[in-house]
């Protein structure tokens, strides 16, 4: 599942459905959806929508990009990306860059990750930093 994994962060902007990851790993949707799902507890489809919230919540905070720009860079039309970012945070692209970009400017540090676990250098899977994210904007 670390293939699959890898692919889907590597090729994000290309990947939006189980029969993307298909094709690119050369196995039947119905294969990788359930091998996806029996090795990771989460469905593939999930996996692939928190991938790319995580991607955009972390280019909100790093870049001044356009958020229509970094939707397009995520293989995401503008409103589909605005729906999928709300649906997860509970805000807008415009009001998390608004409240959390500020603080990586002030801090040069990513505010959705906690201090310690930046300074362990302790890698993060995408759901750990999905999980991070989540509290961040619940909290």
């Amino acid at each position: 599942m670390e293939e699959i994994q890898s692919y889907i962060l590597l090729r994000l902007s290309k990947v939006s459905t189980v029969d993307d990851v298909a094709a690119l790993v050369n196995l039947s949707p119905e294969t990788v959806r359930r091998k996806f799902a029996r090795a990771e507890g989460i469905t593939l489809g999930r996996y692939i929508d928190i991938c790319k919230i995580v991607a955009l919540a972390e280019q909100l905070i790093l870049s001044d990009e356009p958020c229509k720009l970094i939707c397009y860079e995520l293989g995401l039309r503008e409103d589909s990306g605005a729906k999928l970012f709300k649906k997860h945070t509970g805000m807008t692209m415009q009001q998390f860059r608004e409240r959390y970009r500020p603080k990586f400017l002030a801090t040069e540090r990513n505010p959705l990750v906690p201090a310690e676990i930046l300074e362990a250098r302790y890698p993060l899977s995408i759901v750990e930093r999905y999980a991070f994210l989540r509290a961040t904007v619940s909290g």
